[in-house]
């Protein structure tokens, strides 16, 4: 039990160091300035990205249903840091086309598989009601890590140039898989003897036929969907803005810091507005005008506040659906069912990734008014109910 009960803090360490990326305020000023591709390259290599993961979403979570999520995590991080070593010694397009595949990879094998560990892991120690509260709390190491990578990008970038924070960004992902074989395997989920082929195909009918489940991924999809591509989209308004390479690292910092603020304390943010469903309404109507507003005034701080607003709002909404999500799942299918929904956003990523490649070349701030126009539609047509979301 003491071994199993590890993973929690294990989990932390693991998400602080996986996303301790290092290059991660820079990664458009790096493809555009040392690997010299376009912007609608750029969302090219995301496209091409979010394709690997819609190819390899359901056999992954059917990997780690059938073989184990310790497995399934070990793999991803060694995808990672053959990803990562690609991009810091070879910057060219080429590279990043394969560089973008395997990263798809290790992203699709990691998918659903540290939640459904951490989730068993709760659950063997009878403990899976504060799924909410510790979910948010393991989440926010990732947002810790951002705020910390930050000002290292920042001043590496400035000093030293574009390449050396995505030098600098192999010493976490490779701590990263060193913890990974530590993991503890929960009792609650045992490598199940049925083919790999079934595994599968369990997870995938059983999310046909779950009509919560589908309103829960089409609230999650509509609405997050752009969520990914913002952050593709805020540097090269930078850039356009003239701010320099070590504010990149402080922006990064500020904008994807504060959520730690929101994730920490989400039961406390359901209260605030009244209710469950009311938090995931108001909560996507702001992120929709935030992202209007964006598009419509010319303020650096002003820039500031509405993006760590629209971060923190819909990355704590994200999490409470997974929590929401997880609720309804059998343990044995828990991985390949989540997979099964991610899948269906990579599919969607990788045309509106193409689609923003045309838009930001055409103008680059009304594809934010466009974008926070198509949410605002989706939050007024999502059919998330109170007796949805279990606790």
């Amino acid at each position: 039990m003491a071994d199993v009960a590890s993973n929690i803090w294990k989990l932390k360490l693991y998400r602080f160091f996986a996303s301790l990326m290092i290059i991660g305020g820079f990664w458009v000023p790096y493809y555009t300035q040392v690997g010299n591709v376009t912007l609608f390259q750029v969302m090219l290599l995301e496209s091409i990205f979010v394709i690997a993961l819609f190819l390899f979403e359901i056999p992954t979570g059917a990997i780690a249903d059938r073989y184990g999520r310790k497995l399934s995590l070990i793999l991803s991080s060694f995808f990672v840091c053959m990803a990562v070593f690609l991009y810091s010694l070879y910057p060219m397009f080429w590279v990043f086309f394969l560089g973008s595949m395997i990263w798809g990879l290790a992203i699709a094998l990691y998918s659903g598989a540290a939640e459904a560990l951490l989730y068993d892991t709760l659950k063997q120690l009878k403990r899976e009601s504060t799924f909410k509260m510790m979910f948010g709390r393991f989440s926010s190491y990732e947002h810790v890590a951002y705020l910390v990578a930050g000002p290292i990008g920042g001043y590496l970038a400035s000093s030293y140039g574009l390449r050396v924070p995505m030098w600098a960004t192999v010493v976490p992902v490779v701590i990263a898989f060193g913890i990974c074989f530590s993991l503890t395997e929960p009792r609650v989920h045992k490598k199940v003897e049925r083919s790999y082929f079934s595994t599968m195909l369990d997870g995938i009918k059983y999310f046909r036929k779950h009509k919560v489940l589908q309103v829960l991924a089409f609230d999650r999809i509509s609405i997050n969907l752009f969520t990914w591509i913002v952050f593709w989209m805020y540097q090269p308004l930078l850039t356009e803005r003239g701010v320099s390479l070590f504010y990149f690292g402080i922006f990064y910092s500020a904008i994807f810091g504060v959520p730690i603020l929101f994730y920490r304390n989400l039961e406390r943010l359901e209260r605030l507005f009244g209710s469950k469903k009311k938090f995931l309404f108001f909560s996507a109507l702001i992120s929709s005008l935030s992202l209007i507003l964006l598009g419509t005034f010319d303020s650096l701080v002003l820039m500031s506040i509405l993006l760590i607003m629209y971060f923190s709002l819909n990355g704590s909404r994200f999490l409470l659906l997974i929590n929401y999500m997880n609720k309804y799942i059998p343990s044995k299918i828990r991985a390949t069912v989540m997979s099964t929904m991610s899948m269906i956003e990579s599919f969607l990523y990788a045309f509106v990734f193409l689609l923003t490649g045309v838009l930001i070349e055409w103008n680059l701030l009304m594809t934010f008014v466009l974008f926070g126009s198509f949410t605002l539609i989706a939050t007024f047509f999502s059919g998330v109910k109170e007796e949805h979301l279990l606790d």
